[in-house]
């Protein structure tokens, strides 16, 4: 997941915003509907920093905000992404709830060894 701040993807040549790369898929008609999960997407394949990614821009209902999803596996489909993220994300909500429950986050040993 990526913000939509102030990072620069090269697309055609030239380098643009991810608020900007998500209006030019609006307005080139790229936008796709998902009914499974009730979501529009845009899929861009876009350079940044010199690797070729694919960025996803989902929103989720029709007034959702808009959401970046990079990803530098560029053979990847819109439903096998949000599969893997799916994934990544609950394995991301387990250590958050370890940390916060189980204070398993709170040590800040530097030696292995107690002397």
């Amino acid at each position: 997941m990526m913000k939509m701040g102030n990072a620069q993807y090269s697309h055609e040549g030239k380098l643009y915003g991810a608020d900007q790369l998500q209006r030019m898929g609006k307005r080139m008609g790229l936008m796709k509907r998902c009914r499974k999960l009730n979501a529009s997407y845009i899929v861009i394949e876009a350079e940044y920093k010199e690797y070729p990614v694919k960025l996803f821009f989902s929103r989720f209902g029709k007034r959702g905000k808009w959401h970046l999803i990079l990803s530098t596996d560029t053979s990847l489909g819109y439903m096998r992404l949000m599969e893997l993220y799916q994934i990544r994300w609950t394995i991301k909500v387990l250590f958050k709830e370890g940390k916060q429950y189980l204070n398993l986050g709170g040590c800040q040993s530097k030696d292995l060894m107690h002397k």
